[in-house]
């Protein structure tokens, strides 16, 4: 689809073939007759609509792998992509990648025959999730130190024989202490 013809509404303008436009003579200009966009959109041609088909195709195999994957298996490996006969599937660690690779021919057995697919191997890759970050911590506020705690240090601080490092537990355990 060529944008240069989009105009601001979500309509694609008619470009009119016997005019150019004055301000970019090498330009043709555009008519005020807009075609709404659903049209454009809706066609099985249309290399969107393809591109959501596809991904509603892979959700529902994804769906379908994930209940077909041992319980502690199916929430750390998922159905990436299927390219030509191989399916790629996307694993928290090595670790889950190494035991999702021992059940490849069952996998491979039950889409083949389950779902009509003709797939020869399974790919792993290994993709970690990233924790996100934890929230900042909020201006002014400290964590506060309780007695047990506080009975912790002080015991560390005695067995510790570096006394700069002893000292400093002791400040610390202080800290606990209810005044």
């Amino acid at each position: 689809m060529n944008n240069r013809f989009m105009g601001s509404l979500g309509y694609r303008l008619q470009p009119k073939s016997d005019v150019t436009d004055r301000y970019h003579p090498k330009r043709q200009a555009t008519t005020h007759r807009p075609e709404p966009l659903r049209g454009l959109l809706g066609g099985a041609a249309n290399e969107l609509s393809q591109l959501v088909a596809r991904a509603g195709r892979l959700e529902r195999l994804r769906q379908r792998l994930k209940g077909r994957l041992p319980a502690e298996l199916s929430g750390h490996c998922r159905l990436a992509n299927i390219r030509g006969d191989t399916a790629v599937v996307s694993c928290d660690s090595a670790a889950w990648g190494a035991r999702l690779r021992y059940l490849e021919p069952q996998l491979l057995d039950a889409l083949n025959r389950q779902e009509g697919l003709s797939l020869r191997r399974v790919r792993v890759k290994v993709l970690p999730h990233t924790a996100p970050p934890p929230p900042p911590p909020v201006p002014g506020h400290l964590p506060q130190l309780n007695e047990a705690n506080a009975d912790l240090l002080e015991a560390t601080a005695r067995g510790i024989a570096d006394a700069g490092l002893s000292a400093a537990l002791r400040r610390l355990a202080r800290r606990g202490r209810k005044s």
